[in-house]
């Protein structure tokens, strides 16, 4: 059986990866607290997300017009 390699990323990370820093660790950090944005796991204390789990929610949030809500992100607060 072959073990599937996971890149684990921090908030910083997929803040500055993902995001290339126009979207705030907080603001990731407030979506965790009301169940929205990408998916993450939690190890004790640390939050990481998997850059699959990452790419998908990026790949999810997909629009034709601007009407268009999220499944997960409607009522979304961002922190500024």
């Amino acid at each position: 059986m072959e073990k599937k390699h996971v890149e684990w990323l921090t908030t910083k990370q997929v803040s500055e990866d993902c995001f290339g820093g126009e979207l705030k660790p907080t603001t990731l950090e407030v979506w965790r607290c009301q169940g929205k944005g990408p998916a993450f796991k939690k190890f004790g204390r640390l939050v990481r997300y998997s850059r699959a789990d990452v790419a998908a929610w990026i790949e999810q949030q997909t629009r034709t017009h601007t009407g268009q809500v999220s499944k997960n992100m409607d009522q979304v607060s961002i922190a500024r």
